[in-house]
Protein backbone atom coordinates (compact mmCIF):
# COMPACT_ATOMS: atom_id res chain seq x y z
CA UNK A 1 0.00 0.00 0.00
CA UNK A 2 1.42 3.83 -0.68
CA UNK A 3 0.01 6.55 0.60
CA UNK A 4 0.92 10.62 1.31
CA UNK A 5 4.08 10.68 3.85
CA UNK A 6 2.23 12.18 6.71
CA UNK A 7 3.75 13.13 10.00
CA UNK A 8 2.38 9.13 11.53
CA UNK A 9 5.08 7.99 9.12
CA UNK A 10 7.78 9.89 10.72
CA UNK A 11 8.57 7.04 13.38
CA UNK A 12 8.13 4.32 11.24
CA UNK A 13 10.50 6.26 8.69
CA UNK A 14 13.73 6.47 11.13
CA UNK A 15 13.57 2.77 11.47
CA UNK A 16 13.51 2.35 7.70
CA UNK A 17 16.30 5.16 7.52
CA UNK A 18 18.75 3.81 9.47
CA UNK A 19 18.81 0.65 7.48
CA UNK A 20 19.28 2.74 4.21
CA UNK A 21 21.88 4.57 6.13
CA UNK A 22 24.02 1.78 7.12
CA UNK A 23 23.56 0.34 3.32
CA UNK A 24 24.50 3.37 1.45
CA UNK A 25 27.79 5.42 2.21
CA UNK A 26 26.14 7.78 3.54
CA UNK A 27 27.38 6.25 7.31
CA UNK A 28 31.46 6.81 5.86
CA UNK A 29 30.80 10.40 5.04
CA UNK A 30 28.34 11.48 8.07
CA UNK A 31 28.97 9.04 11.03
CA UNK A 32 26.58 7.11 13.13
CA UNK A 33 23.00 7.31 12.38
CA UNK A 34 21.30 10.06 14.56
CA UNK A 35 17.39 9.72 14.77
CA UNK A 36 16.40 12.64 16.85
CA UNK A 37 18.09 14.39 13.93
CA UNK A 38 15.89 12.88 11.12
CA UNK A 39 12.80 13.05 13.28
CA UNK A 40 13.34 17.12 14.04
CA UNK A 41 14.15 17.63 10.26
CA UNK A 42 11.21 15.43 9.31
CA UNK A 43 9.55 17.77 11.67
CA UNK A 44 10.77 20.90 10.23
CA UNK A 45 9.95 20.42 6.81
CA UNK A 46 6.45 19.19 7.28
CA UNK A 47 5.63 22.42 8.96
CA UNK A 48 7.15 24.30 6.98
CA UNK A 49 5.43 22.85 3.78
CA UNK A 50 8.81 21.76 2.19
CA UNK A 51 8.50 18.17 2.39
CA UNK A 52 6.56 16.02 0.54
CA UNK A 53 6.80 12.19 0.47
CA UNK A 54 5.19 8.85 -0.12
CA UNK A 55 5.46 5.76 2.27
CA UNK A 56 5.30 1.94 1.51
CA UNK A 57 3.92 -0.38 3.90
CA UNK A 58 3.19 -4.22 3.69
CA UNK A 59 -0.48 -4.86 3.69
CA UNK A 60 -1.98 -4.84 6.87
CA UNK A 61 1.17 -4.06 8.51
CA UNK A 62 2.56 -0.96 10.40
CA UNK A 63 6.52 -1.35 9.48
CA UNK A 64 7.22 0.94 6.51
CA UNK A 65 9.19 -0.83 3.55
CA UNK A 66 9.88 2.11 1.80
CA UNK A 67 9.86 5.77 1.09
CA UNK A 68 10.59 8.86 -1.23
CA UNK A 69 10.76 11.72 0.24
CA UNK A 70 11.66 14.85 -1.86
CA UNK A 71 11.90 19.02 -1.04
CA UNK A 72 9.95 21.81 -2.84
CA UNK A 73 12.04 24.52 -3.60
CA UNK A 74 12.97 27.38 -6.71
CA UNK A 75 15.24 27.17 -8.86
CA UNK A 76 18.24 29.94 -8.11
CA UNK A 77 18.62 30.71 -11.81
CA UNK A 78 15.02 30.77 -12.93
CA UNK A 79 11.86 30.96 -11.21
CA UNK A 80 10.66 27.77 -11.93
CA UNK A 81 9.64 25.13 -9.39
CA UNK A 82 11.75 22.10 -8.69
CA UNK A 83 11.03 18.55 -6.73
CA UNK A 84 14.54 17.31 -5.48
CA UNK A 85 14.69 13.61 -4.30
CA UNK A 86 15.88 13.53 -0.91
CA UNK A 87 15.83 9.73 -0.19
CA UNK A 88 13.90 6.92 -2.32
CA UNK A 89 14.82 3.51 -0.59
CA UNK A 90 13.29 0.04 -0.24
CA UNK A 91 13.81 -2.46 2.10
CA UNK A 92 15.78 -5.08 0.84
CA UNK A 93 13.05 -7.81 0.93
CA UNK A 94 10.68 -5.14 -1.08
CA UNK A 95 12.62 -3.94 -4.24
CA UNK A 96 11.66 -4.77 -7.21
CA UNK A 97 8.50 -4.66 -6.47
CA UNK A 98 5.95 -2.77 -7.95
CA UNK A 99 5.43 0.00 -4.86
CA UNK A 100 8.84 1.16 -5.11
CA UNK A 101 7.76 2.50 -8.63
CA UNK A 102 4.40 3.48 -7.43
CA UNK A 103 6.12 6.06 -5.33
CA UNK A 104 8.21 7.05 -8.16
CA UNK A 105 5.09 7.68 -10.49
CA UNK A 106 3.18 9.13 -7.21
CA UNK A 107 5.68 11.73 -6.97
CA UNK A 108 5.91 12.30 -10.97
CA UNK A 109 2.12 12.68 -10.74
CA UNK A 110 2.23 15.32 -8.09
CA UNK A 111 4.67 17.40 -9.67
CA UNK A 112 2.86 17.81 -12.22
CA UNK A 113 -0.80 18.30 -10.95
CA UNK A 114 1.30 20.86 -8.77
CA UNK A 115 3.11 22.82 -11.55
CA UNK A 116 6.18 22.05 -10.67
CA UNK A 117 8.83 21.97 -14.14
CA UNK A 118 11.64 19.36 -12.86
CA UNK A 119 12.27 17.12 -10.62
CA UNK A 120 15.83 15.69 -9.52
CA UNK A 121 16.47 12.61 -8.76
CA UNK A 122 19.94 11.37 -7.37
CA UNK A 123 21.77 8.07 -5.94
CA UNK A 124 23.77 7.11 -3.57
CA UNK A 125 26.85 5.39 -3.95
CA UNK A 126 27.11 1.86 -1.50
CA UNK A 127 23.47 0.70 -2.29
CA UNK A 128 23.30 -2.04 -4.55
CA UNK A 129 20.82 -1.11 -6.80
CA UNK A 130 23.16 1.80 -7.43
CA UNK A 131 24.00 1.00 -10.54
CA UNK A 132 20.42 -0.22 -11.69
CA UNK A 133 19.00 3.65 -11.58
CA UNK A 134 21.07 4.41 -14.71
CA UNK A 135 18.29 2.65 -16.68
CA UNK A 136 15.29 3.57 -15.05
CA UNK A 137 16.63 7.22 -15.12
CA UNK A 138 17.00 6.92 -19.11
CA UNK A 139 13.79 4.82 -19.71
CA UNK A 140 11.98 7.78 -17.47
CA UNK A 141 13.60 10.54 -19.81
CA UNK A 142 16.41 11.90 -17.10
CA UNK A 143 19.45 13.54 -18.39
CA UNK A 144 22.45 13.60 -16.11
CA UNK A 145 22.70 16.99 -14.17
CA UNK A 146 26.04 17.11 -12.48
CA UNK A 147 27.72 14.34 -9.80
CA UNK A 148 28.28 15.35 -6.83
CA UNK A 149 31.42 15.15 -4.58
CA UNK A 150 31.81 15.59 -0.79
CA UNK A 151 35.03 16.51 1.34
CA UNK A 152 35.38 15.91 4.99
CA UNK A 153 37.19 19.35 6.56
Amino acid sequence: MIRVFARTDILPFIKLGQKFWYESNSHVHFGEYDPISVQRALNQHLSSNTLVGWASFEDGSKEMCGALLAIKYKCFWKDVDILKEVVWYADENFRGKKDALKMYKAMEKFAVENNFKKIIMGRIRGVPTYDKLDGFYKKNNFKSLEDEYIKDL
